[in-house]
């Protein structure tokens, strides 16, 4: 049981590591997605910078995932289904004429360790789950707030919000958000390689002129 207990801790160390790194680099992406491309020898084109900021906002997400529930390899496993965008991202900029070869083939070698260790981890986690014995804790949940300040009238800016069909106007990788009923909604975003992303919301509290959330 005490080497089970001690197996179960590193893994969760590990995966919880795996997290932050998830979320400092999707900050970066998403902060300042023109840097990180040169830094892989990308070449600046016309939809580099949206593509870098749809892998760190995955990123992100990935990392909150992980760092709620440090104990599930489910999580760590999506991370390697990740890796493997990452790797075939960098396998097409290496194909590409327009690329610093040199910093590409550097960033797909890390990009091949840090999947290894994404693998190595979620094996970890998975074994130690379906070990005999071992108890998984409670969940925990990890809560992310921004805050953004705009300087208009607040009724002005509820009656824009509120109307759904707007957000896809400022909000980057936003397609399209479909109104169903009064409380529910459909997104649709762009995501890595061509593809779409696509769920369903439903608001939870609206309070005129002050607040809005939904799931």
């Amino acid at each position: 049981m005490g080497r089970e207990r001690n197996n179960d801790q590193s893994a969760r160390r590990l995966s919880q590591g795996l997290g932050w790194f998830s979320i400092g680099l999707g900050l970066a992406e998403m902060s300042a997605p023109q840097t990180v491309a040169r830094l892989v020898g990308i070449t600046n084109g016309e939809n580099t910078a949206s593509v870098v900021r749809a892998l760190g906002a995955r990123e992100i997400a990935n990392g909150v995932a992980i760092l709620a529930q440090p104990d599930r390899s489910k999580w760590v496993w999506s991370r390697v289904g990740g890796d493997l965008i990452d790797l075939s991202f960098l396998g097409s900029v290496l194909s590409s004429n327009e690329v610093e070869r040199g910093r590409a083939i550097v960033a797909t070698a890390m990009m091949l360790g840090v999947t290894v260790l994404d693998v190595m981890c979620a094996g970890r986690l998975s074994r130690v789950g379906e070990a005999p014995g071992v108890s998984k804790g409670r969940n925990h949940f990890v809560r992310v707030e921004d805050v953004i300040t705009i300087n208009r009238p607040i009724d002005e800016v509820y009656r824009f919000w509120r109307d759904l069909a707007n957000l896809s106007r400022f909000m980057r990788h936003l397609e399209s958000v479909d109104v169903i009923d009064d409380r529910r909604s459909r997104w649709r975003a762009k995501a890595p390689a061509g593809t779409q992303v696509v769920w369903e919301t439903e608001i939870v509290q609206d309070v005129a002129g002050t607040w809005i959330a939904w799931r």
